[in-house]
This record gives structure tokens, sequence and C-alpha cells, in this order.
């Protein structure tokens, strides 16, 4: 009984402070990983102009304002034509 409440401690401790992120990996050879809340500067230098991009929102903290945009990257390898 005791190990079944030390486990279920574990992974309540470890799935609740799990943390929603996302990123996927770009440029020459797929070594740059693009993050969320990354400065755009360096995910334009590691991958290239999105497909498009839209203003999605403004965050407000305080006095400051943010713009937020949703840059779009479509990867499709499987649909290259090579030869």
């Amino acid at each position: 009984m005791k190990q079944i409440i030390t486990l279920t401690a574990i992974l309540t401790f470890l799935f609740g402070s799990a943390v929603n992120t996302y990123a996927f990996r770009c440029g020459e050879g797929k070594r740059n990983l693009a993050s969320e809340g990354q400065h755009k500067y360096q995910i334009l230098k590691d991958c290239g102009p999105p497909v498009s991009k839209e203003i999605v929102g403004v965050d407000e903290k305080g006095n400051t304002y943010r713009i937020v945009e949703e840059w779009l990257y479509i990867f499709c390898e499987s649909f290259v034509k090579t030869g």
C-alpha cells in the first residue's frame, strides 16, 4: 500500500509540473530548435521566413504591450520530389 501511495505522489508531481512547450526543428539538417517565446530575429536566422504570419492578439502586462503573431512553417519532406 505504501508503494502505491509513493508511486501516485511521484506521478502526480511529474505530470502536474509538466509545462506545455511547442517547438520544432528547422534549418540546415534540422539542427536548429525553434520554440515558443523565442525572439523572432533568432527564428528568422535559424529557419528563414515563414510561409505566412498573422497578428492574433496583444499581450498586456501592466504598462507593457506585446503584439502576438502566429507564424506558419510547412515542412513536408515526404512530398519533396527528387530526381
